[in-house]
């Protein structure tokens, strides 16, 4: 039986993020997501029971994802602020997308002749990479496996796209979702490991401060509806270009006043309340459109004493070599459901270029796509996945291989990585 060394269709992308997986192989143009998550029975806390669908996936082919909160359940995640936590339901999430997907089940000859090539948090400690390989190669048996921290793909997809205005040799990689922001430097296609910065606000800290502020507001208790919270902040929310400025024409009229229309849960789950002259099935929002994500630049709004986004990026780009600051600040990479929202490339080249000095600096460059019409996004990390791939012989040279696990040990994890 062939090998990944000689059929690229032995090659599984894993993309392995808080919030959903997205996964692949660098012969498909198609790329597949998967709720990271599995489902608790909200009345007792308990796994729900086999007569229910376990995961996520099984039950959103009917219900949209927002709508779960409203039937009964709620959700354990194997990642907690990005970090492994639960080996035992990262195992069983992923078995279900190789089994389902590429028809690879443990201990198999097809899983024993693959590679595996997954991406990690920044900073993770040890304990959380040894789970990780505990599972790829005592569990799973895969023959191989790559890892790497998602910025790295990002930065390969990003200067294929723009080949011609992001530097081969050094960008500046932020990637801010569902659990975690962090902002890492790459030089020659690898991070540079002691600028790399975590800020302390992630996007599952905004939709649970927008729960909060809902509930407190509004003739409706959200609080136990985080995917409903979700989607009015990925639907209504923008990033201020100027904060105080919009707090005052905020409270002084309705420049900023937007109706949002709940979805209409009972006879169409995928559709919204089709009557909007009814309050009873809308949701005024003012201010709170731009108060939500203007925690990534002012976490001081609810008390966490800990800098910006922007502050982050600088003190990131302080402590890399003065040469190749210049070189970051043009070619700074955004990546993340955050960086989705309305507003937050231009906030935060704003926020930069008030702030560096141009003695030493030309400009303030960013890339990174926000929300379009079609509400449709790139998968720069997947896609970069695919691109690192096509590359046998880097591949082949930075694989790490069960017999090297079983001969060296965990050890070997940090001797061949990107």
């Amino acid at each position: 039986m062939s090998s990944w060394r000689e059929t690229p269709s032995k090659i599984i992308l894993l993309d392995n993020g808080s919030y959903e997986i997205k996964h692949s192989k660098p012969s498909l143009k198609k790329n597949y997501k998967f709720h990271n998550a599995k489902f608790l029975d909200k009345s007792t806390g308990n796994s729900i029971s086999s007569s229910t669908p376990f995961f996520i996936q099984d039950i959103s082919k009917d219900y949209p994802i927002e709508n779960i909160s409203s039937i009964g359940h709620n959700f354990t995640r194997p990642l907690s602020r990005g970090l492994l936590g639960d080996i035992d339901l990262q195992l069983d999430i992923w078995d279900k997308i190789f089994s389902q997907n590429y028809s690879l089940n443990k201990d198999e000859e097809n899983i024993k002749n693959s590679l595996l090539i997954f991406t990690y948090t920044p900073m993770a400690p040890d304990d959380v990479m040894e789970g990780f390989f505990e599972m790829i190669f005592e569990y799973f048996n895969f023959d191989a496996c790559i890892k790497s921290i998602p910025h790295i793909f990002t930065a390969l997809y990003n200067k294929k796209k723009y080949p011609d205005k992001i530097n081969k040799t050094v960008q500046l990689v932020i990637d801010s979702g569902f659990s975690s922001t962090t902002i890492v430097p790459i030089f020659n296609n690898k991070p540079v490991y002691n600028a790399i910065k975590r800020v302390e606000i992630s996007g599952k800290l905004m939709t649970n401060y927008l729960k909060e502020c809902l509930s407190n507001t509004v003739d409706l208790d959200v609080r136990k509806e985080f995917f409903l919270a979700n989607l009015i902040k990925e639907e209504m929310c923008f990033f201020s270009q100027d904060f105080p400025k919009d707090m005052t024409l905020a409270k002084e009229g309705d420049t900023y006043m937007k109706n949002f229309i709940l979805p209409e849960y009972r006879h169409k789950p995928s559709t919204f309340f089709e009557n909007e002259n009814n309050s009873k099935f809308m949701i005024k929002l003012n201010n709170l459109r731009f108060i939500v994500p203007e925690l990534l630049f002012n976490p001081n709004i609810i008390g966490i004493e800990a800098g910006g986004i922007h502050e982050g990026v600088l003190s990131s780009i302080s402590e890399c070599h003065k040469d190749y600051k210049d070189l970051l600040y043009q070619n700074i990479i955004t990546n993340g459901g955050i960086t989705k929202i309305p507003g937050f490339n231009q906030r935060l080249c704003n926020e930069l270029s008030s702030s560096v000095d141009y003695s030493f600096v030309n400009g303030v460059q960013i890339f990174g796509e926000e929300k379009n019409t079609n509400n449709i996004y790139e998968e720069p990390v997947i896609e970069g996945m695919k691109l690192f791939a096509l590359d046998n012989e880097l591949i082949q040279d930075l694989a790490i291989t069960k017999n090297d696990y079983d001969e060296i040990g965990f050890n070997i994890v940090w001797k061949t990585c990107l």
